[in-house]
């Protein structure tokens, strides 16, 4: 598997999207061409995945991109990540799963982790959004978050609907604590290290261990994302998680191979917290 020719498709997607004449016409364009071929991946409506995809940084249909897919190619962001993916399935000895990539425009994105590169993961393919100037390290680090998911899944099968919330922000820091191995302390994303661990502490007894065993991301989705409304920090689960497994690595000196195996409960007790 690996990564998939996603070049041949965008190319193929420019050579006709100008004769388009409105944005219905090439709204269903892209669709045709960068949405359909992985409609059988998702339990989603064509239109659902496209808005999705939208959000996490996919150009809007009526943009022009021919500058931007002549960027990507010319920047070999394909053979590039080929690259990091055969190391890293070597390393880890994980699922030999498909990889779709996309350039990025930041400005689409409707969260703004990290504007210059997005990825979502599953237990049997990743997609990435990646702005085409990215350095070699932000593919790297982007490449070991997400196909770290992609190992934990294979061996947790835990799914959306049943994973607990304890579950979720230990995937999260042990992606993370992957990337730090791998790839460097600079490389860690920014939202991991935004606050300080006491202030995630504070927040992990207040709000998200008395709702560790809470099943399904759609539940808790304001514990991992944050929620200004109800003035609940940006991204906190996800930070809580780094440190949580931070505190593991450090205990036990653990490396990244050997934390994978562990279950989230025995991590948690581990970690002291």
């Amino acid at each position: 598997m690996g990564v998939i020719n996603t070049e041949r498709w965008l190319c193929y997607y420019l050579k006709y999207w100008h004769e388009k004449k409105d944005k219905k016409q090439k709204l269903d364009w892209q669709r045709q061409i960068l949405i359909q071929p992985l409609e059988k991946r998702f339990s989603m409506k064509v239109e659902e995945i496209h808005s999705y995809f939208m959000d996490l940084g996919l150009p809007k249909p009526d943009l022009q991109v021919d500058d931007l897919v002549t960027q990507f190619i010319e920047n070999k962001i394909l053979e590039s990540t080929e690259t990091y993916y055969q190391r890293l399935l070597k390393e880890w000895n994980g699922p030999d799963v498909p990889i779709y990539i996309f350039p990025l425009i930041s400005s689409n994105q409707k969260k703004h982790v990290d504007e210059n590169k997005m990825g979502v993961s599953f237990s049997d393919f990743i997609c990435l959004f990646i702005e085409p100037l990215i350095d070699e390290r932000g593919i790297q680090s982007l490449m070991t978050h997400e196909y770290h998911h992609v190992c934990r899944l294979a061996l947790t099968n835990e799914t959306e609907e049943k994973i607990t919330l304890l579950e979720s922000i230990v995937m999260e820091g042990l992606a993370e604590a992957a990337v730090k191995e791998e790839v460097g302390t600079e490389h860690v994303a920014n939202w991991m290290t935004r606050y300080n661990e006491e202030f995630c502490r504070g927040w992990f007894e207040r709000l998200i261990q008395p709702n560790l065993l809470m099943q399904g991301r759609k539940s808790y989705h304001e514990l991992l994302f944050g929620d200004r409304t109800k003035q609940i920090p940006e991204m906190i689960g996800y930070a809580v998680g780094y440190y949580l497994i931070q505190s593991v690595v450090k205990k036990e000196k653990i490396k990244t191979k050997e934390l994978l195996k562990l279950s989230s409960n025995t991590l948690y007790e581990l970690s002291g917290w």
